[in-house]
């Protein structure tokens, strides 16, 4: 081989490496920022030992969706919401209902 294809090889080889390197440090810093750039901009509120939400837990829920509950009955605090709309702590039906009367602009049912 000449001295020319050498140094052409050589320059090859260490641009190949420097884009390398510039993708995997680029794939860590896109995966190290991905998934809190929406969680850090509202903490979670905290969880008693319990796993029950804190008290204020009316004021986590949809506008007039607390108040809808009280009027079925349904005491909200001290509830996780994760519970009252996904969990069971508050019928199907009740929940139907409350979302009903509010998308109807009625209130409570």
């Amino acid at each position: 081989m000449s001295r020319d294809s050498d140094r052409r090889t050589v320059i090859v080889v260490a641009v190949a490496l420097i884009v390398v390197i510039a993708v995997v440090v680029g794939a860590i810093v896109v995966a190290g920022s991905g998934g809190d750039e929406a969680g850090s901009s509202s903490p979670a509120p905290a969880e008693g030992p319990s796993g029950a939400a804190p008290p204020g837990v009316a004021a986590q829920l949809p506008p007039g969706i607390a108040e809808c509950l009280a009027d079925q009955g349904v005491d909200v605090e001290g509830t996780n919401p994760q519970e009252i709309f996904h969990g069971g702590a508050v019928p199907p039906e009740v929940l139907d209902a409350c979302f009903s009367a509010l998308h109807q602009g009625g209130g409570s049912p």
